[in-house]
């Protein structure tokens, strides 16, 4: 509860990792803070729900804007 409102402060941190080399692709926090549109435990699941939904979609965005076929890896010499 923020100044007598009911919020949903959401906070997650994503880490993405390419299966060929382990290489991170992506590290980043993203967080959202969505007030509830009435009182109740409802209203603030639906704010849950609503912060999390555009946190998806920054993700999403920041996943689109990777390289589609980055250069595979330099062959290592023994």
């Amino acid at each position: 509860m923020r100044g007598g409102q009911n919020a949903a402060a959401v906070e997650i941190e994503v880490s993405i990792r390419r299966v060929r080399d382990n290489q991170q692709v992506l590290l980043k926090t993203y967080s959202a803070n969505a007030p509830a549109q009435g009182e109740g435990m409802d209203a603030v699941a639906a704010a849950f729900t609503h912060g999390m939904d555009t946190i998806y979609a920054a993700l999403v965005a920041d996943l689109a804007a990777l390289p589609q076929n980055p250069p595979a890896p330099a062959a290592r010499r023994p």
